[in-house]
């Protein structure tokens, strides 16, 4: 992958890389992923769908066969990301050293189908931006048929969890996906504040939260629906080990 001085530039202005993360990011690399037996995907580390992205227009539909890429930014609205061989073929994978997916402010209505989203971090000075594998700034995204495994918020001084949904934050639909061993300080999975939350046929296994709603904890008084949901061994320190709501859920 060529350390484009843009794309650098891009990825550290969104809180993904620092000092080690570009020089890490100059090196191509060839891998294999295996995340709790989930994913076998071996391949090079690809800035191509980023670039598909941005040549993109609103609305369109943009298929993307099997590989593991680089963490995205969707800046237009009304995209829909389909993985053609779904999330053990096809996955985004934050290395560690950030959050895979970023929805800004102008990606309204954006659909991210059939991905696997592993390994995202969402590191803040101390409380900030929620989001360790998707962080979405519309209050409007959809994941469908997507498994979100290890991601995490935490404080970026002394790696304490200090931030929220170390999954997702602030998407407005998940249907049909899997949530495992993500970790935050508040909702372990998920985390939703000033937007209502829709889960349908999703799976939790294994989250955690240093404070409130193990798997899940929705913020700020909004509307909570959950149907046909699975939990399972999910934790929350104070309360909440599945679900905490502070409005109508």
């Amino acid at each position: 992958l060529p350390a484009d001085d843009a794309y650098v530039a891009r990825m550290r202005s969104e809180g993904w890389l620092d000092r080690e993360g570009v020089a890490f990011l100059g090196e191509r690399l060839s891998m294999a992923t295996s995340v709790a037996g989930a994913f076998s995907v071996i391949g090079q580390i690809d800035n191509e769908l980023q670039e598909r992205i941005d040549r993109a227009s609103p609305g369109d539909v943009i298929e993307v066969g099997e590989g593991c890429y680089w963490p995205i930014v969707i800046d237009k609205p009304n995209l829909t990301l389909v993985a053609t061989n779904g999330p053990a073929r096809c996955v985004i994978d934050g290395r560690g050293l950030g959050r895979c997916i970023i929805v800004t402010a102008n990606g309204t209505g954006t659909v991210i189908d059939g991905f696997g989203i592993v390994n995202g971090l969402a590191v803040v000075p101390e409380e900030g931006d929620p989001g360790g594998g998707v962080l979405d700034r519309s209050r409007s995204a959809t994941l469908a048929n997507c498994v979100v495994e290890n991601c995490e918020a935490r404080n970026g001084v002394d790696g304490q969890y200090s931030a929220h949904g170390g999954a997702a934050a602030n998407i407005a639909m998940a249907t049909n996906c899997v949530f495992r061993n993500n970790r935050a300080l508040h909702g372990g999975a998920l985390y939703v504040s000033d937007c209502d939350l829709e889960l349908v046929d999703c799976v939790f296994e294994e989250n955690a939260a240093l404070g409130v709603g193990g798997a899940v904890y929705c913020d700020s008084g909004r509307r909570c629906r959950i149907l046909r949901c699975r939990f399972t061994g999910n934790t929350g320190s104070n309360n909440g080990g599945a679900v905490r709501a502070s409005g109508e859920i």
